[in-house]
């Protein structure tokens, strides 16, 4: 009972009944035995049978057991985290290594950009600006100038004497001479020394600006009129009074021309004149001075004009012109103080003193 659900019969000779495989449990054996006629007896012998469980069928095994495989999926579970986190870890630290690539390739790209935009406001060979650095600064220079100038004159602001700039062209002479002599060489070793010349004259604020070939521009920033002399000075002397060394050794001896033209040319009209027009102005005083016999400078101080219109109008005339009309004033260099104005295709020569009004 508990195992069978009906009666198993034997024969006389094998009365045996087997069982295997039997859970763990309480059973009861229950048999009943019949004559050779195959009447039943009325009693029946009912015998307990108790089987013991095996010892991994026990409640400590299968606790310990149960345990077992907690720990087991806790140690999986352990594995799996460290191995999460370390991959993780990894992750952090690859994320770093990339990130830090990446910031050290922007930077390199930021230095190459900056270096590049460099490049493009450089002249190569001097290394001093070129005509892109101008045009991309000297808008804002030029309208700081005005603006001081118009509110000294319509608000009765105070005027500094730097308040406007000087614009100074240099033409090193007979310089087509060095490269036909010496050869281009030569040529070049003069050009990049003319970098350190004009250094020494102008600051580090000021544009110095290769303008091309053998021609340098000078926007001498912050300067008053009454300094534009001195500097044209201290600048033709730093070219004439040290020669120049070759690659070869040797000592090259050259002069300069200088014109300049101080901004704004009228403080009435601060703004009728824009930067072409200065470096056209002091274009027109350079080749005076080479005409006159080089070495030497002529610059523009100042104009007087009745509207912004006629100064306009004036400075596209050539310069012998507006000195005949007596409306600008120039000064030039004592070895060029006794130029015949005729040399400018006017009858009015240049007075020994330094300034020079007009035709007088």
């Amino acid at each position: 009972q508990g195992f069978d659900a009906g009666w198993t019969h034997t024969t006389a000779d094998a009365r045996i009944a087997s069982y295997s495989n039997l859970d763990p449990g309480d059973y009861v054996l229950r048999i009943r035995g019949s004559n050779r006629s195959g009447t039943w007896s009325p009693h029946e012998l009912a015998i307990p049978v108790h089987v013991q469980p095996a010892w991994w069928q026990g409640t400590g095994f299968r606790l310990a057991l149960a345990a077992l495989a907690v720990l087991m999926i806790y140690a999986l579970v352990q594995l799996r985290t460290r191995h999460l986190r370390s991959r993780q870890v990894e992750l952090e630290r690859t994320v770093r290594e990339r990130t830090a690539d990446l910031e050290r390739m922007a930077l390199d790209l930021q230095r190459e950009s900056a270096a590049l935009a460099e490049s493009s406001l450089t002249d190569p060979l001097t290394g001093l600006r070129n005509r892109r650095f101008l045009t991309q600064h000297i808008e804002t220079d030029l309208a700081l100038a005005v603006r001081a100038y118009e509110s000294h004159l319509n608000y009765g602001a105070r005027l500094r004497d730097d308040a406007g700039l000087v614009f100074f062209l240099l033409d090193l002479d007979h310089f087509k001479q060095v490269n036909d002599h010496y050869g281009h060489a030569a040529g070049d070793a003069v050009l990049k020394q003319m970098s350190s010349r004009l250094g020494t004259v102008f600051r580090d604020s000021d544009y110095l600006v290769r303008w091309g070939g053998e021609e340098f521009l000078v926007v001498a920033r912050a300067t008053p009129p009454a300094h534009a002399a001195e500097l044209a000075e201290r600048a033709r002397a730093a070219i004439a009074d040290q020669p120049f060394e070759l690659d070869d050794g040797s000592l090259l001896a050259r002069t300069c021309s200088i014109g300049f033209c101080c901004f704004p040319l009228s403080a009435q009209h601060a703004d009728a004149l824009d930067w072409s027009a200065m470096v056209n102005i002091a274009d027109a005083a350079l080749y005076a001075v080479k005409s006159a016999g080089r070495n030497g400078w002529l610059g523009a101080l100042g104009a007087r004009e009745q509207s912004a219109a006629a100064l306009l109008a004036r400075s596209r005339r050539p310069l012998a012109e507006w000195v005949q009309s007596g409306e600008i004033d120039l000064v030039c260099s004592p070895e060029h103080s006794g130029m015949a104005a005729a040399r400018m295709r006017t009858e009015a020569p240049f007075a020994p003193p330094e300034t020079v009004q007009g035709a007088g």
